[in-house]
């Protein structure tokens, strides 16, 4: 094996799983200390848990049409993990509540509750405002795409909603790009700026970068400067993955030169110009040693169906490419999966010949 190499196992935990899986997330469902898989499907159903160690396959909903984006994330504060989705047959987004801390998530029904129109492409929580309870940041795809909609939580069934126009596309990510404290709204070329009071101020928006509307957005510290940068791959077709590091003023917006050139200030710096269809996209130090890595994955549209984990050589700069697998994914996940130390990255193609939930987990090198 080369030097400095990772060393994966890959594992089917259902070869049978929900037909055209869409939503793949993992957490402890059953709150036993072990992670946990879920899958739903987008071509009428089920949407699904399977409980470590041996993969049981238990039922959160028998029917449905779920696209794309889902959440474990605690939606009642009772400190258990309920499942976010969004429902493509019914245009809207719903949640499904996780039957602890009083009954069992493997035997006992998951009562949905429906927080309203429209559905979404990507999906993200965060306590936006600060006020112990968490707001959902949505968007669409395509030409639905062209609004972000920010929903606050009045009470467990009823919700409020605000809308923000941005160009049509996908892609989506929360966070702190001015270090004010408040967690600010990023898509595919522009920040948006969360104000002191979301429902009523305006949201002013930035450019960072010229880039494809349709992305998968990431963001995290990769050069340890203090500030946050941000991760894209196209999600929809040929392009490259590349991350952008921060300036010190992130909200500069664009500057022309005497040449005819435009810039933000953002420096781009190209990880990998050979992907395409790169819809699952990971940041995170996946070999433990303090630097954060990339974990890619094409999906089965892609020529190359590669599972790429991209290893950080020092400040992002340099990388170290490792090819894990050649059958693709989409909206792949990672997770210590048996508390072994180590991340292990979870998947499955959304549609085509070849659609298992499937691990690779990572073995001692």
């Amino acid at each position: 094996m080369v030097p400095g190499l990772l060393r994966f196992e890959h594992v089917i935990i259902d070869s049978q799983g929900p037909k055209n899986p869409h939503i793949k997330a993992v957490g402890d469902v059953d709150q036993d200390g072990s992670a946990d898989v879920v899958v739903a499907s987008s071509s009428g159903g089920p949407a699904v848990w399977y409980e470590y160690p041996l993969w049981t396959k238990h039922v959160i909903a028998p029917s449905g049409r779920w696209t794309t984006d889902g959440k474990l994330v605690d939606m009642d504060g009772d400190n258990d993990l309920d499942l976010l989705l969004s429902d493509g047959a019914g245009n809207r987004l719903e949640w499904y509540e996780n039957p602890l801390p009083k009954d069992n998530p493997a035997k006992d029904k998951w009562k949905r509750h429906i927080i309203g129109r429209p559905s979404a492409h990507d999906i993200k929580t965060a306590d936006m405002d600060r006020d112990g309870q968490l707001e959902i940041v949505a968007r669409q795809q395509d030409k639905k795409g062209s609004r972000i909609t920010i929903w606050e939580q009045a009470n467990r069934e009823k919700w409020g909603k605000r809308f923000i126009r941005c160009r049509i596309g996908e892609g989506l990510a929360l966070g702190d790009i001015n270090s004010d404290g408040r967690p600010d709204v990023v898509v595919p070329g522009y920040w948006y700026e969360a104000p002191k009071h979301l429902f009523e101020d305006p949201w002013e928006k930035h450019p960072f970068a010229c880039w494809t509307p349709d992305a998968v957005v990431r963001l995290a510290d990769m050069n340890k400067d203090g500030r946050i940068d941000i991760i894209m791959s196209r999600s929809e077709g040929h392009y490259r993955l590349s991350w952008f590091e921060a300036p010190e003023d992130p909200s500069r917006g664009w500057v022309e030169h005497w040449a005819g050139g435009r810039d933000t200030g953002w420096v781009e710096h190209v990880i990998d110009d050979s992907v395409d269809y790169v819809h699952g996209l990971l940041v995170c130090d996946i070999n433990n040693d303090g630097e954060y890595d990339i974990v890619a994955a094409e999906m089965h549209q892609s020529p190359h169906k590669r599972v790429i984990v991209y290893l950080n050589a020092g400040d992002a700069r340099e990388w170290n490419r490792q090819v894990i697998a050649h059958t693709g994914s989409h909206n792949i996940c990672a997770a210590d999966i048996g508390n072994t130390g180590q991340l292990d990255i979870i998947g499955a193609n959304w549609s085509g010949d070849y659609q298992p939930a499937e691990m690779w987990r990572q073995l001692p090198t």
